[in-house]
């Protein structure tokens, strides 16, 4: 094995062509190496007389050198090709004789080097039609890559091919890399469009949600400021009425001995059920006056006073289940468990929490009554893994409680329903949101996640 390269060491600039010679005979090896060294200058004898003179020819440097690396058989050349590549400097052209006994010609030895590089550039030699071109491209397939070099050949056709073979070899290569470059670029785009659209669709999606809280809390300030004004004419009929009716039932407990049994137990049980509904009533105007009442109004609220530290999260949940559910466990058998897994304590709007646990526990409890004989009410809370409080309360029962009327169930459905519309409303100051379900025949249930942000 030889390597040539021609002539001095070349420029930076010079363009090195890495050249494989695969042929069985030696002599044409030393006959490629002749040829590529330098521009043909046969028998030129003024060139002989610069040489003999000055020490050099007189021929200009060739554009182009040549490295040359020498392969006798098919297997031989594949062993360097690869390592070329591995070595990241692979050869552009290799002349491949057509006949190299005993191994692979020159058809097979094409057919394995182009398995491995198939940019490579082929000339094929051949001194006999060995093949026809129709059987050479039925074995290696039509390729702009293979060209066929008939013996004898002439020193400038050979130096015609490896010059003109080089140079779309690399222009190939530079076109392949110009095509990665843009390809680069393209998925780059494609990848900063992907991010502008998705940064996009979340900016719509964030807008669309606060347009529907905005819709909302404009909803909720028109029916605030509906109804401070309706809570205030309402409770003066309601003060009278509900004294009156505490004045019957103490007239009533004074003078029961001279009323028959039957009698006052029906009239009883009517100022009972009175005294029930204007309770309620009540409470409706009390919890729609705190809806209606300016968000930075906050009598009972701590947001304002630094030396106040934060109420207790289990404090204030079993107070609010058990202000909700005093009254109606006087007058219904109800289960209570409290589940509160948290050291939490809320430093902000503490009282809008409070009583918007206190409507939700209440309209379940009621909902649940109304449904089951004897309900069980849960009550837990607990933090998710962003520390967000989560509080579920929630109403389950077996048997179905069939001595209820359907007038009393509308009116507390209603009342439910505007009822959670004003906890909606608190919880929505807190910045949090309410989850209902209603659909299992033996569970009802709230959902009420708030920010960690409120949460000392």
């Amino acid at each position: 094995m030889t390597t040539d390269i021609a002539a001095d060491p070349p420029p930076p600039t010079m363009d090195i062509c890495r050249v494989l010679i695969v042929d069985d005979n030696d002599a044409i090896h030393d006959d490629f190496r002749k040829i590529l060294r330098s521009p043909e200058q046969d028998d030129d004898p003024l060139d002989e007389m610069a040489q003999a003179l000055f020490g050099q020819r007189r021929a200009e440097k060739p554009e182009r050198l040549f490295a040359l690396d020498s392969a006798y058989q098919g297997q031989e050349a594949l062993a360097r090709v690869r390592k070329a590549l591995a070595d990241s400097h692979p050869y552009r052209v290799a002349f491949v004789d057509v006949r190299m006994p005993p191994g692979w010609d020159g058809l097979e030895t094409v057919e394995a080097l182009w398995r491995v590089d198939d940019s490579l550039q082929v000339v094929l030699c051949t001194a006999y039609a060995d093949y026809s071109w129709e059987q050479i491209t039925t074995r290696v397939g039509a390729s702009d890559g293979l060209l066929i070099l008939k013996k004898p050949f002439h020193s400038s056709e050979v130096r015609q091919l490896a010059q003109a073979l080089s140079t779309k070899w690399r222009l190939a290569r530079a076109r392949a890399r110009r095509f990665a470059d843009l390809e680069a670029e393209v998925a780059a785009r494609v990848r900063d469009l992907a991010d502008t659209n998705l940064k996009l669709r979340r900016e719509i999606d964030e807008r669309a949600q606060t347009e529907r809280a905005l819709r909302r809390t404009h909803r909720m300030e028109a029916l605030g400021r509906l109804a401070a004004g309706l809570g205030h004419e309402i409770n003066n009929p309601l003060t009278f009425l509900i004294g009156s009716l505490e004045g019957i039932q103490g007239e009533l407990e004074s003078h029961a001995y001279k009323l028959p049994l039957a009698a006052r137990s029906a009239v009883e049980e009517l100022v009972d059920t009175s005294l029930v509904g204007a309770e309620r009533i009540a409470q409706l105007v009390r919890d729609i006056k705190s809806v209606a009442r300016p968000t930075d109004e906050a009598a009972h609220d701590h947001d304002h006073d630094p030396a106040v530290d934060g109420v207790a999260l289990s404090e204030l949940i079993t107070g609010a289940v058990e202000a909700a559910t005093a009254e109606i466990k006087r007058r219904h058998p109800l289960e209570l468990v409290l589940e509160v897994h948290s050291t939490a304590t809320v430093k902000r709007r503490v009282g809008d929490l409070e009583q918007a646990l206190t409507i939700l526990v209440e309209n379940i409890s009621r909902a649940a009554i109304e449904r089951w004989q004897t309900p069980e009410l849960h009550v837990s809370a607990r933090h998710d893994h962003e520390r967000n409080l989560l509080i579920d309360i929630s109403a389950r029962g077996v048997s179905p409680d069939t001595s209820s009327h359907t007038s009393t169930q509308r009116g507390t459905h209603q009342h439910r329903s505007l009822g959670l519309a004003i906890a909606r409303a608190l919880v929505m100051r807190l910045d949090g949101v309410i989850e209902t379900d209603e659909d299992s025949e033996h569970r009802l249930s709230f959902a009420l996640r708030l920010p960690a942000t409120h949460l000392g």
